[in-house]
């Protein structure tokens, strides 16, 4: 993540929650000001030129919002100075350019902060996920018959079988009396028989119906010159429905239902939690997923805004740990003081205040990171759907604010906080 200090001028790049790098910036000035929040990348232009300010050029741009904030190579004259990009010197824009990659977040403070590790029992965990096709059953163990057919073998011989493939000897080979369907594979190894005679017979033949009284009386090499044809054309390709076995046919349909299992959805997945309206929201990869509500055991107090992004656990994708960031206390709006236009010396008109400006306002004091998680509270069933998405790069918000005009097609949770 990319942590943005508009009071120090300077951006800290942090990497599994350790500080990489940093490097001076200029903000925007007073009358443009960057807006400050939880942003991420939604696009990248390395010969980027601006739409707004008549193709003014921004290399290695890395877009925050679509109204035209962004981190790019600019001037940078030691203070605030941008129209509210976050201007970067050249080597270091070239530098996040080559390492950063798409949704990576980046908070735009007013002072410095910085993450900190961080448990607790609301922080979801992984959760692995259901198998999305179910085992399938082999096609010759769905045959629940226990009645001997009779199947031709590769030497023409006749042999008693149970319909699963095993050969039946002594009574229940004699019991089998009735005709039964022999299915032969023109396909398989054994049409390479030593008997090249009979192999050109068993080619022009697809399915053989012969009644036998039994297998012991039957002769070695049974005659075939009166047995009953199907013909290819009377059948077609398939078999019919109603010759398919049951069993045969469950296991189609559950073949069938397992392929319209849909896997699960990839990227990271991001939380959003408004206590100004009280609702949950989830995002995957730029993409809603659903809202649910949600309830707090105490809203009076001011939460500030938080962001928690999951990590890798001793390099195990199934574990994760947490980090926060905490953003500084806000300042509460005041009304902008009153100017009159006067001229200067040379003429020129400057904006003079119409009585003296007031003392700055003292921050709103915030919950801390943990003392916000206690006072949430999130039905079981949605914290255990949201776990299913929960991988290292999850990041959970949660602010007084809800979501920002900004937040929209294509774009991560924006939360504008000032």
């Amino acid at each position: 993540m990319l942590i943005v200090s508009v009071h120090s001028q300077k951006v800290s790049f942090y990497a599994d929650g350790k500080l990489v790098s940093q490097s001076p910036v200029s903000t925007g000035m007073a009358s443009h000001p960057t807006p400050h929040g939880v942003f991420s990348i939604i696009q990248r232009n390395r010969h980027h030129r601006s739409n707004i300010y008549s193709g003014a050029p921004m290399p290695y741009m890395q877009r925050l919002t679509w109204s035209g904030i962004a981190l790019h190579q600019g001037a940078l004259p030691g203070h605030p100075a941008s129209h509210g990009c976050i201007r970067l010197p050249e080597h270091y824009a070239n530098y996040l350019w080559r390492t950063l990659k798409m949704n990576t977040r980046v908070i735009v403070s007013r002072e410095d902060t910085a993450p900190f590790e961080i448990t607790h029992a609301l922080l979801f965990q992984p959760k692995t996920p259901d198998a999305t096709v179910e085992t399938v059953p082999e096609l010759r163990k769905t045959l629940d018959t226990t009645v001997p057919v009779l199947v031709r073998t590769a030497s023409s011989s006749i042999v008693a079988n149970d319909g699963a493939g095993e050969r039946v000897e002594g009574e229940e080979a004699r019991a089998s009396e009735a005709p039964a369907p022999v299915m032969r594979d023109l396909t398989s190894s054994v049409q390479q028989s030593n008997v090249k005679d009979e192999a050109k017979d068993d080619a022009a033949t697809t399915v053989v119906t012969q009644e036998t009284a039994s297998p012991s009386s039957a002769p070695a090499q049974p005659e075939l010159a009166g047995a009953k044809q199907i013909e290819p054309e009377a059948t077609g390709s398939v078999l019919r429905p109603d010759v398919i076995p049951e069993p045969i046919l469950a296991s189609f349909v559950q073949t069938l239902d397992a392929k319209q299992k849909k896997a699960a959805p990839k990227g990271t997945v991001s939380v959003f939690i408004s206590k100004k309206e009280k609702r949950l929201y989830v995002r995957q990869h730029f993409i809603p997923l659903f809202s649910a509500p949600v309830s707090f055991k105490d809203d009076k107090a001011n939460f500030g805004t938080h962001v928690f992004t999951a990590l890798a656990k001793n390099g195990n994708d199934r574990d994760v740990r947490w980090i926060a960031v905490s953003m500084p206390p806000e300042l509460p709006k005041v009304e902008k003081p009153r100017t009159r236009i006067e001229y200067d010396r040379r003429g020129r008109p400057i904006e003079v205040p119409v009585k003296p400006v007031g003392k700055a306002p003292a921050p709103l004091p915030s919950l801390s990171a943990s003392a916000v998680l206690d006072r949430i509270e999130i039905a079981p069933e949605v914290a255990d759907r949201i776990s299913e998405y929960v991988t290292p790069g999850a990041s959970l918000i949660v602010s007084d604010h809800g979501l920002g005009h900004e937040t929209g097609l294509y774009t991560d949770f924006i939360v504008v906080t000032r």
